[in-house]
């Protein structure tokens, strides 16, 4: 219900469901975002890249063009200045083809990332757009699990 919310919205909403609910505001330790210094040093590791994500993880079809333009392009200069070099690739939030349209992808390509990702299951091809490439969702499945997947992904 509260996904297609703006950002100010969603927050007043969390604020008086945990006044409501009595609980503290305050999460588990296990979920606390990553520090600045741990960001930095994920970055400095040959097995990953960091990729921007926006700002407040809004629908970006829901935004005007200027709300979009400040979530990708903040999220880009946010973490460049945390880990010291260009953030040339995003993952749309939430990520279905109705979560991002033309224009999103135009903001994208303008804030110079050099790809981007969606959430919906597909191949990539050589035809496939590279502001829309398409992802499978991984979990923390075992390695059973994780291999059974794999196979009946690509075997279609």
């Amino acid at each position: 219900l509260l996904r297609p919310l703006d950002n100010d919205t969603r927050e007043r909403v969390v604020e008086e469901l945990v006044k409501w609910s009595g609980i503290l505001s305050q999460g588990r330790e296990d979920y606390r975002p990553m520090t600045h210094e741990e960001v930095a040093e994920m970055a400095n590791s040959k097995f990953c890249e960091i990729g921007a994500h926006t700002i407040t993880h809004s629908i970006l079809s829901t935004q005007s063009t200027d709300g979009q333009q400040k979530e990708i392009i903040g999220s880009k200069k946010f973490l460049e200045d945390i880990i010291g070099r260009p953030v040339t690739s995003f993952s749309y939030p939430y990520g279905s083809k109705g979560d991002f349209g033309e224009n999103t992808i135009q903001i994208i390509q303008k804030a110079g990332y050099k790809i981007a990702c969606a959430n919906y299951q597909s191949l990539i091809s050589r035809k496939s757009n590279i502001y829309s490439l398409p992802r499978y969702l991984v979990r923390n499945w075992d390695g059973e699990d994780f291999a059974r997947r794999l196979q009946r992904w690509f075997r279609g």
